[in-house]
């Protein structure tokens, strides 16, 4: 039954006739994979594309499944790739650490699920219509981050959106979406996307990542830039043990949730005086300058998110842009809804970088080491640049 309920799933976005080989879902994978007898040839690109992702938004819904792997049998070749450093996640801690370690003479590979780069900055666009679903802006405080930031000022890829009424600092975003700002930094590094980890494991010397696809990575180091928990599932699948008091100490970093309604609107809504008790923050996609239409990112509060979690996504969505724009949604043109598992961590370790393993070396940085700040990631990131050069 399972088989062919994902069967259904996928002949819901490929043509009935295209020849199905195999199609599963792993056991605790976000990804369906799809196996085809035959490539699919198009004149259309971008319309395909544009089509399965719309798909991908029901088969999320429907079955919990967050993207498709789709590939054919001619194309089925799992390489096994040996790099010396590899890095798990390609949001902004992830491009930061590839970013510092391309002026090395180490080689590194970047791994990230996703269809593109950012993680929790990421940008959502639908033709003319754009959202930074994730982190709304980036306050700077640390000067090696401010670094960074006025290069990305100069190449134009940042602006400063408005200032803290409290602190005076500028809250930056990107010109384009915050998404642009990580792909800025991991600009030519070796980024991998579409590829999902599965498991790691080591045999003492070199680490193992296996992925979703049947390819393996190998390396002497690992970093992992993803939530802890999503890390210490990796270590599961690949029969790692870590021993009880660092096992107990990553286990003790929780994260809050956080459920984020994405509204269009006909004409702009003046939403800077808003304030509802289920809402955490609107972000103003269009005052910020990276959508031509009228659009707002609503993020519920922590509980909100917690106790709405498991109900309908996008009831949820509805009820967070009623408690914005009033019950009966005037102007409210549509209604997009994104679920953050792991949207801010709310303990902090009490180290930047966290080395769970020492031979091989396994570092875990992020948010959850740096602070719980964009800022607090790149920190995270650089730290751990330092601590693998300086070995």
């Amino acid at each position: 039954e399972p088989t062919m309920r994902v069967s259904e799933c996928v002949y819901g976005v490929l043509p009935t006739e295209t020849p199905l080989i195999d199609s599963f879902a792993p056991g605790g994978s976000d990804v369906m994979s799809v196996v085809l007898e035959q490539p699919i040839m198009t004149n259309d690109t971008s319309s395909t594309l544009a089509m399965m992702r719309t798909k991908r938004v029901d088969i999320g819904t429907s079955m919990g499944i967050e993207k498709m792997v789709i590939t054919s049998r001619r194309n089925i070749q799992a390489q096994r790739v040996h790099t010396d450093v590899l890095i798990i996640g390609a949001g902004i801690a992830g491009a930061t650490l590839a970013r510092k370690l391309q002026s090395t003479n180490l080689s590194c590979i970047v791994l990230d699920k996703g269809r593109g780069v950012g993680g929790r900055m990421s940008t959502r666009r639908r033709g003319d219509v754009a959202f930074d679903h994730g982190a709304q802006f980036i306050t700077v405080r640390d000067p090696r981050v401010q670094v960074i930031f006025n290069n990305l000022l100069s190449l134009g890829v940042v602006q400063e959106w408005f200032r803290g009424s409290a602190d005076g600092l500028p809250r930056y975003c990107g010109t384009q979406g915050l998404s642009q700002i990580v792909g800025a930094i991991a600009k030519g590094c070796d980024v991998r996307t579409s590829t999902e980890v599965t498991s790691l494991s080591h045999d003492g010397t070199h680490w193992t990542a296996t992925c979703v696809n049947g390819d393996t990575y190998t390396a002497r180091v690992v970093v992992s830039t993803a939530p802890v928990p999503q890390t210490l599932n990796l270590l599961a699948n690949g029969a790692v043990d870590l021993g009880n008091e660092i096992r107990h100490e990553l286990t003790s970093l929780r994260y809050e949730r956080c459920i984020a309604a994405l509204v269009t609107t006909s004409a702009p809504v003046d939403v800077r005086s808003i304030v509802h008790p289920d809402v955490a923050y609107i972000g103003d996609n269009l005052d910020k300058g990276i959508s031509a239409t009228p659009s707002y990112t609503i993020h519920a509060t922590p509980d909100v998110s917690e106790r709405m979690w498991d109900e309908d996504r996008h009831t949820t969505a509805q009820h967070l842009a009623r408690c914005v724009f009033g019950d009966a949604l005037p102007g409210v043109i549509d209604v997009e809804v994104h679920g953050w598992k792991f949207s801010r961590p709310i303990d902090q370790a009490a180290s930047t970088v966290f080395e769970a393993v020492m031979r091989p070396q396994l570092l875990l940085i992020g948010d959850a080491f740096g602070g719980a700040r964009v800022e607090g990631a790149i920190i995270s990131a650089l730290d751990a640049a330092a601590r693998i050069t300086s070995a």
